[in-house]
């Protein structure tokens, strides 16, 4: 076993460095362009378009869910304060229209909130009082 001091490579070590660089590059120049191309075109296809589905259940019970893959976070990263701000920028220019849009929203939410529970209550009210409906008018009330 060797022990190397830092900054002092001993000739084994440089000689290893150096087939390793020679290796690598020869390796590379093997390669044809067309081959490069295609392993360039795949990589950029799995890193934008690939689903990256990961198990968050278990062996027994796998429950699968889409995750980005680390490209596409680096992307959604980047866009993110430049969405911000567009959508900030167009909320402040439209404000009238979307505060008109949220009372009108919330005035049919109301609405239909107190005309179901008046519903909900006259239903009650028939359902309480149906024994006075359900009566055999042949039998005496008593």
């Amino acid at each position: 076993m060797t022990v190397s001091i830092p900054g002092k490579e001993t000739p084994m070590e440089s000689f290893m460095e150096k087939v390793k660089i020679k290796v690598r590059d020869d390796i590379a120049s093997m390669i044809p362009d067309d081959v490069i191309q295609n392993l360039i075109q795949q990589v950029v296809k799995d890193e934008f378009f690939k689903k990256n589905k990961v198990n968050v259940g278990t062996n027994w019970n796998p429950v699968w869910e889409e995750r980005p893959t680390e490209f596409q976070k680096l992307v959604l990263e980047a866009v993110r304060p430049i969405m911000n701000e567009r959508a900030q920028k167009f909320l402040e220019s439209n404000k009238e229209e979307i505060d008109e849009l949220i009372k009108e929203v919330l005035n049919n939410g109301l609405m239909n909130i107190v005309e179901n529970s008046i519903k909900t209550y006259l239903q009650k009210q028939i359902v309480d009082n149906s024994h006075w409906f359900s009566r055999d008018p042949s039998k005496p009330s008593f």
